[in-house]
């Protein structure tokens, strides 16, 4: 049983078994995609301490179905989903009470945009656990930073990054749900898939 803080990032690598973690790469073109709802532009811009990163909006954040209030996703989909999820718990060696899963697929980005990351923030304003499945290797990282909550966002204060997790085939990151973060698009490969956990802890 792993002891948990909420202020720490939590990286495991293939607690899923690499069979799967292959069955999940090759069911990727099965997902029933749809273009996201995000694309509207934001006004604020991110200041990140001792870094260049600059944020920006992009069309062609395509996501699967979401899981939310106690309702799963279509039949169909929960394979895809349940194994990370089975494998942190397992690793764990406790329950969780979901409280959303997203599927998110970001398409390879243009030279220029390079550097950039989508807009920093917290998954649902509370203090329980966010948890990130990378499906298939890629470049594109994650970047979670030390501050909580949207307001240093919306006011444009200076954020610090407290980890950058690199994409890696069957990795899985965990984390404060408080903690802004964001994700970075791919430049070398064509797509990064994640799968995006939010829950309790029972």
């Amino acid at each position: 049983m792993v002891s948990i803080d909420k202020n720490k990032v939590y990286i495991f690598d293939d607690i899923v078994v690499p069979s799967i973690q292959d069955n999940l790469v090759n069911k990727i073109g099965t997902i029933e995609w749809r273009l996201a709802r995000n694309n509207r532009p934001h006004k604020y811009k991110i200041k990140v301490k001792d870094s260049d990163i600059w944020n920006q909006n992009r069309p062609g954040l395509i996501q699967s179905f979401q899981f939310d209030d106690n309702r799963w996703l279509p039949t169909s989909h929960r394979w895809f989903v349940e194994p990370p999820l089975s494998a942190l718990e397992k690793k764990l060696g406790k329950k969780f009470e979901l409280q959303r899963i997203k599927i998110n697929l970001n398409p390879k980005d243009v030279p220029e945009n390079k550097g950039s990351c989508f807009h920093p923030h917290s998954d649902l304003e509370t203090n329980e656990w966010t948890a990130i499945y990378y499906v298939n290797e890629s470049d594109g990282d994650t970047l979670i930073f030390n501050e909580r909550g949207m307001d240093y966002i919306m006011e444009e204060k200076e954020i610090s990054i407290k980890k950058r997790v690199k994409n890696k085939k069957g990795r899985i990151v965990m984390f404060n749900q408080s903690l802004l973060h964001c994700g970075m698009t791919p430049f070398e490969s064509d797509y990064r898939v994640v799968i995006n956990y939010n829950f309790r802890i029972k």
